[in-house]
């Protein structure tokens, strides 16, 4: 028989952890957590995943572990809240230093946003716990793809169907990625061998229609009409002009392209009309992140002091993930002076379908002779502006363009080169909106509104705007 002692002591031990153990929340009745778990994983596996993630909610007011936290995450990301699930990988991370799984919930929280740079990074990070991790590698040759990366696309699927062999979707994003680089039959063998499994897969088709296509050059041709009015009209009372554009490139990226416009003023004190023609060609390029292009123009016109001048246009561009930054640099050497432009056109895509981009831009005009209306000399001039832009694609076949600027702009460079203003009206500010549809698979008309307000006219103080509209349409082929 046991010493009464003993039950003492077992019971005065009893009664300290009870007096120490943490207390239920006020208001909250106690749960058996276990059994909270087991209905959460019925739950998921029958695709509640809303319901699951209520109950997972539940648990995580009695218990905010790593297990917890690592299911929210996945919960989160299935019920499409992936802000929510970022945060609660983040958590998991955090708690468990050496755990792949929260960094692999992570990628696929970047690839779900779109932010192929952060999927990298995360990737990277779960790759150094785990080396051989089929997910982190597949997930990072998906984002080099988005990325234009495609040699490095290319490294990572190798590396995951040596981790998996024959794994189709590692089979097919391979085929797409040799058939962008050039190597057509071996991007088609890979995508029929990824079809084998993928059975009336989409993808497989489009594959394989690509591998058909990928070395014929696509071409994309441009038509529109131009008219605008000057409203208080000093010495111009309208602009009608006509523009068409022609562009070869392969899906690569490279191609180059050909424009002509003709545009006529009106002008009410002068008895020949001003006429003004633009010849330009360009070529253009992408590179893993990098953009590049260059052209030139000719300008041609009836008035002495345009006729014959030169047109030049550079730019260079880089993306990260959603954001984009551009310089555009252009300049027009006319007869007598020169005029230099340079543009920073900084983008973000906050989703696919939506793009903003913020403009600053920096107009140089050498000092040169006014002869007209009196004769007089002008110093150089530094004129800035900023613009803002919203591209919009709401229903896939429809695109909405808006933009405005606001500053001070004098002899600006348009278009590519294909606009030029090549008079010396001052313009203050100004907008642009308008929409284009695609109407089958070749033809997408559109239609744009202008308005520039104005507050010098050979540079005099002068008052004014011109508004008008443009018609025209865009036509999509695939050459031989």
């Amino acid at each position: 028989m046991r010493a009464p002692g003993l039950y003492l002591l077992a019971l005065l031990i009893f009664l300290s952890a009870a007096a120490f153990a943490d207390p239920p929340a006020p208001g909250v009745r106690q749960v058996n957590v276990k059994e909270l778990y087991a209905k959460a994983d019925i739950l998921e596996q029958a695709g509640e995943y809303e319901k699951a993630r209520e109950i997972c909610r539940q648990i995580l007011i009695y218990d905010s572990s790593y297990d917890v936290h690592i299911r929210l995450g996945w919960l989160n990301y299935n019920c499409g809240d992936l802000d929510a699930a970022g945060e609660h990988y983040a958590v998991a991370a955090e708690k468990c230093g050496e755990c792949a799984d929260p960094l692999l919930g992570l990628q696929l929280v970047a690839i779900g946003s779109e932010n192929w740079e952060e999927a990298l990074r995360a990737g990277d990070k779960a790759l150094a716990l785990d080396s051989k991790n089929y997910w982190a590698v597949s997930r990072k040759a998906l984002a080099y793809y988005m990325l234009g990366r495609y040699a490095s696309a290319r490294a990572q699927y190798l590396k995951a169907l040596d981790i998996s062999p024959d794994e189709p979707e590692m089979l097919l994003g391979l085929g797409f990625t040799r058939i962008l680089q050039g190597a057509r039959a071996e991007g088609r063998g890979h995508c029929l061998k990824a079809g084998r499994k993928l059975e009336n897969d989409p993808r497989v088709t489009e594959c394989l229609r690509m591998a058909e296509t990928a070395l014929k050059l696509k071409s994309v041709s441009r038509i529109f009409a131009t008219y605008m009015v000057y409203s208080d009209p000093w010495n111009l009372r309208d602009i009608r002009g006509l523009t068409a554009t022609s562009a070869l490139y392969r899906p690569s990226g490279y191609g180059m392209w050909a424009g002509a416009a003709v545009s006529e003023t009106t002008r009410r004190y002068v008895v020949d009309d001003y006429q003004h023609d633009i010849i330009t060609l360009g070529a253009s390029g992408r590179k893993d992140k990098w953009e590049f292009g260059l052209n030139g123009a000719w300008l041609f016109s009836n008035e002495d002091t345009v006729d014959d001048s030169p047109l030049a246009i550079a730019r260079i561009g880089r993306r990260w993930g959603k954001t984009d930054l551009t310089l555009i640099t252009s300049g027009v050497f006319y007869r007598d002076f020169d005029v230099y432009q340079f543009e920073l056109p900084m983008g973000y895509n906050p989703a696919k379908s939506l793009k903003l981009v913020l403009k600053p831009e920096l107009i140089i005009v050498d000092e040169h002779d006014l002869l007209i209306p009196e004769e007089k000399s002008i110093d150089t001039e530094y004129l800035t502006s900023a613009q803002a832009l919203i591209y919009w694609n709401p229903g896939g076949r429809v695109d909405i363009f808006v933009d405005a600027f606001f500053g001070r702009q004098r002899y600006a460079v348009e278009s590519g080169g294909l606009a030029v203003w090549t008079g010396d009206d001052l313009f203050v500010a100004g907008y642009n909106f308008g929409a284009a549809i695609q109407l089958g698979r070749y033809f997408k008309p559109y239609a744009y509104a202008h308005n520039r307000v104005g507050a010098e006219q050979a540079y005099r103080d002068h008052d004014f705007s011109v508004w008008g509209g443009t018609l025209g349409f865009e036509l999509k082929f695939h050459g031989g």
